[in-house]
């Protein structure tokens, strides 16, 4: 699930804010899917998902500072791909035009810090029901750049750190220019 923000210049100027999920898969570009759950600046929203299947995860998403939640609904991975459940991520993404490769991102916004909270994975052996949580001791964290071609330099805008809590966090912050 992805809350996105996009920022209008048609008068009167005006951010717009919508919930969607999509698929990602390393050279394909898939359908976005709109999702009926309101989100405004600022809101933190939970989401549980669930893999059932090797094709099938269960999505159960709730905007909790609203209080709303969204029916539960299950996404069928699209034709020829497989979920593993081998990953887990918290993403917060440099945006891009859309219909983009991804290459020709906008730049990154002067973005207020944040934390995703109660970061929590699961996993369990196909053969049993069991589950083992991972925790965010050991997850790797990435850092955004940017590239200056004049003169020549790679400078951090975006930077994760762990807070191993309780809760879990991991704190996000805009690393000013």
């Amino acid at each position: 699930m992805h809350k996105a923000q996009r920022w209008l210049s048609r008068p009167p100027a005006k951010a717009e804010y919508s919930a969607w999920f999509q698929w990602w898969a390393r050279g394909l570009d898939l359908p976005v899917l709109d999702l009926a759950l309101p989100v405004a600046a600022g809101d933190q929203i939970s989401a549980i998902l669930t893999v059932l299947d090797e094709r099938t995860v269960r999505c159960n998403l709730k905007n909790a500072s609203q209080g709303i939640v969204l029916q539960a609904f299950d996404a069928r991975a699209p034709a020829g791909l497989l979920v593993s459940g081998a990953t887990a991520e918290w993403i917060m993404e440099r945006p891009s035009p859309m219909g983009t490769d991804g290459w020709e991102s906008y730049e990154l916004p002067a973005y207020t810090d944040f934390a995703f909270s109660s970061c929590l994975a699961e996993s369990a052996a196909p053969e049993s029901p069991a589950r083992r949580e991972h925790d965010l001791e050991s997850v790797r964290l990435l850092r955004m750049y940017e590239i200056d071609r004049k003169p020549a330099s790679l400078r951090t805008i975006s930077s994760a750190h762990r807070d191993l809590g309780p809760p879990q966090r991991l704190e996000m912050r805009y690393v000013a220019p």
